[in-house]
């Protein structure tokens, strides 16, 4: 289930996080605004509203103040509005309330004590108590627990692919990925991102915790938003050099219809800083029918001088367990090992299902 979190941000920083982990670890998705906005505004209470919708249930909170009551809330506080907007949108689901108990000399705020009270006693909701991180993590596992929540299933099998292509500016990322989360509410399985020159790149593959989303209604979103990151960029100076504010960024949505890569091999080699010996190690992995799904070149440790570390991660088709390459692993191996200008080499299965490692040698 989607569970919405709520809390001061830095009063409760802590036990926000507490709260986070542990409802991952019993199995379910926190949705939670990652960082204090910066202005409070109808732009604010959209995300929160987005977030709130998707929510299946809802934690609070609370310690020493309530904070803020802000007009576009209606004069509640963020706390309070989130918990007030989650029973209006959600009037069946589950509530779970607690309370950070307050040491001897700060002193609570009495108005949100009451507040509080006054709320959870209309909704039959309990309020816990606790004083400690390590407690609120066993009073959060245990509730879920108890109201029989149904844990997310470990495998997602609908992702989408999203490709950007456009200027490259400070904050392209973050613009992306702040869509996708508090937009839709998506998970980022896998994410890639290349720029040269001004000109960036950008292969995004997500999982909805839910329904998926309407492609062309996506792209849309994002297509605007990335036009309007661009400005932004463009008028706070924080395109990167090269970059062309001119030119529309361009954003195509679309349904993955592969299977999940059950497993992977993750090589990396460090090799002479010489023309020709990518192409060489390529020409084996081609000849051992052996896939490239990324690559990296990343430059070495300051005592290999004129050298440089290509990592791939690799696979192969049609094969249902690691084992079964073994003499293809051998071969590999051996043959990239009798390259010329080859100094080291290594290679991992990587069990995506499990996220095990297994080192083959090195």
């Amino acid at each position: 289930m989607k569970i919405f979190v709520s809390s001061r941000m830095n009063e409760l920083s802590i036990e926000r996080k507490t709260a986070i982990d542990s409802l991952r670890f019993a199995g379910h998705t926190p949705l939670y605004i990652e960082t204090e906005p910066m202005v409070k505004d109808e732009k604010a209470k959209a995300a929160m509203d987005s977030l709130i919708a998707k929510a299946d249930a809802l934690v609070s909170i609370h310690y020493l103040s309530e904070g803020r009551q802000e007009s576009f809330l209606g004069d509640l506080t963020p706390i309070e509005y989130e918990i007030r907007e989650f029973r209006k949108q959600h009037p069946e689901a589950p509530i779970l309330v607690f309370r950070k108990e307050a040491d001897h000399y700060p002193q609570p705020s009495p108005a949100m004590i009451d507040w509080f009270d006054r709320e959870t006693r209309l909704t039959h909701v309990e309020v816990r108590q606790f004083r400690e991180s390590a407690q609120l993590t066993k009073f959060i596992v245990e509730a879920v627990r108890e109201l029989k929540l149904e844990p997310d299933p470990a495998q997602v099998t609908d992702r989408i692919i999203i490709r950007y292509t456009g200027a490259d500016f400070i904050g392209l990322i973050e613009s992306v990925s702040e869509t996708i989360f508090s937009t839709y509410g998506m998970n980022i399985d896998y994410i890639s991102h290349a720029a040269r020159g001004g000109k960036a790149t950008l292969y995004v593959s997500c999982s909805p915790r839910g329904n998926l989303p309407k492609q062309e209604e996506l792209r849309s979103v994002l297509q605007a938003r990335a036009v309007e990151a661009t400005h932004v960029a463009t008028s706070e100076g924080l395109l990167m050099p090269g970059a062309d504010p001119n030119v529309t960024p361009q954003v195509l949505v679309e349904l993955d219809q592969t299977t999940p890569l059950e497993w992977q091999f993750y090589v990396e080699i460090r090799t002479i800083d010489a023309p020709g010996q990518l192409n060489a190690i390529c020409k084996v992995l081609k000849e051992l029918k052996f896939n490239i799904d990324e690559l990296q070149l990343k430059p070495t440790e300051r005592e290999y001088r004129r050298q440089t570390t290509m990592n791939f991660s690799i696979s192969k088709r049609d094969v249902d367990e690691p084992s079964e390459c073994d003499v293809e692993l051998m071969q590999l191996e051996s043959a990239i090992r009798m390259l010329v200008g080859v100094r080291t080499f290594s290679i991992k299965v990587v069990t995506w299902s499990s996220r095990e490692k297994f080192d083959r040698g090195a």
